[in-house]
C-alpha cells in the first residue's frame, strides 16, 4: 500500500476539488523535511521517509469538533427535514461511499468466490479495539449465539426465504472457531487477516499489548489490503437481506446508514438490528447518528 498517497481518494470517487492534504494543511507544519507534526496536538507525528505514523494523539481533531458545534451536529437541509437526520445523514455516506473501480471489481470478486448472495444475513462481530473500550463503553462482546438470535428474529416470513445463511465478518479469528463449533450454516472471506488482540489500541503506556495502536500504524501489516478488506466488509454487509451488528461499532453504524440510503433498512435509532445499546446516549432506545 506504499504508493496510495492520496487518502481517501485511493479508494473512493473523488467527493470535490479539495485533496485530503489540502484538509489537514492548516492543522500541521514541517518540522524537518522527514517529519510533519501536527502542532496543535490533535492528529499525529509523521514520518514521511517510511510512510508510518510515529504515534497518534487525539484522532478526533478539529474536524470533528467543527462537525459537533450545534450548527452542524443536526444540520439537515430544509427540503429534506421531513425524512429526518438518519435520513440524510445516510445518503451523506452513499455518497462519499462510492468505490474506484479497482476497488469494486476487488469487492466483486470476494462476492463471487464467498458466494454472498442478496438473501444473505450478514453478522458484524466486532472485537479488536472493542475488547479495551468495552470496559467504558459496555460493548456487547459475548458470543455469536446472541447475533444469530436476533438476526432469527429479524427473519419473519417475507424477509428471510426458508432458514438463514450468514456472512461472517469479523476480526477476530476465535468467532469463527465459535461458528463452526456451532455448526451455524455462515460463510466467510477465509483469504482476509484478522487483527483482534494484536494490535488492540490504548493509550501510549497504558497497554502491554504488542503494539499500542491500529494495524495500519504497523510497517508489517499490507495497509492497501487492510483498507480493501474493510471496504469490501462493509458493502458486502450493506447489501444482505438483513444485518445485525453493535450500536458501539462505527462500523456497524456506518453498515446500517448504507442500508438505509438503498432502503435496505428502516431509518430507525432503535435496537432492532443490535445486540447491545449505546450507553453514551442513554436516552435513545437503541443507538444515535453520530457526526
Amino acid at each position: 500500500g506504499s504508493w496510495c498517497k492520496s487518502g481517501w481518494d485511493c479508494y473512493f470517487e473523488s467527493v470535490g476539488s479539495c485533496t485530503e492534504g489540502s484538509v489537514w494543511e492548516p492543522y500541521t507544519v514541517d518540522v524537518r523535511e522527514d517529519i510533519q507534526f501536527d502542532y496543535r496536538e490533535y492528529l499525529y507525528k509523521l514520518d514521511t521517509s517510511s510512510e508510518r505514523a510515529v504515534y497518534f494523539s487525539n484522532v478526533d481533531g478539529p474536524w470533528l469538533q467543527t462537525l459537533n458545534s450545534d450548527k452542524y451536529k443536526n444540520f439537515i437541509p430544509e427540503q429534506f427535514k421531513h425524512r429526518g437526520l438518519l435520513w440524510w445523514r445516510s445518503q451523506l455516506s452513499r455518497y462519499l461511499f462510492r468505490p474506484r473501480l479497482y476497488v469494486a471489481s476487488y469487492i466483486e470478486r470476494a462476492r463471487e468466490s464467498v458466494g454472498i448472495h442478496n438473501g444473505m444475513v450478514g453478522l458484524h462481530v466486532r472485537h479488536g479495539d472493542k475488547s479495551w473500550d468495552v470496559a467504558h463503553q459496555d460493548s456487547f462482546m459475548g458470543g455469536i449465539s446472541r447475533y444469530v438470535q436476533k438476526a432469527e428474529s429479524l427473519c419473519r416470513p417475507g424477509i428471510c426465504r426458508g432458514s438463514p445463511k450468514f456472512f461472517l465478518s469479523t476480526d477476530d479469528y476465535a468467532v469463527i472457531e465459535e461458528v463452526q463449533r456451532a455448526k451455524v450454516d455462515a460463510t466467510w472471506d477465509n483469504s482476509e487477516a484478522r487483527y483482534n488482540g494484536t494490535h488492540v489500541y490504548s493509550p501510549m503506556g497504558v497497554s502491554e499489548k504488542r503494539w499500542p495502536g491500529y494495524p495500519g500504524n504497523d510497517p508489517h501489516v499490507n495497509t492497501l489490503r487492510y483498507a480493501l478488506d474493510s471496504i469490501k466488509s462493509i458493502l458486502l454487509l450493506a447489501d444482505c437481506q438483513v444485518f445485525v451488528g453493535t450500536a458501539t461499532s462505527c462500523f456497524s453504524r456506518l453498515v446500517y446508514q448504507l442500508r438505509v440510503a438503498n432502503k435496505k433498512s428502516p431509518p430507525s435509532i432503535g435496537s432492532e438490528w443490535t445486540v447491545d445499546s449505546d450507553p453514551r446516549y442513554p436516552d435513545q432506545p437503541g443507538w444515535f447518528a453520530d457526526p
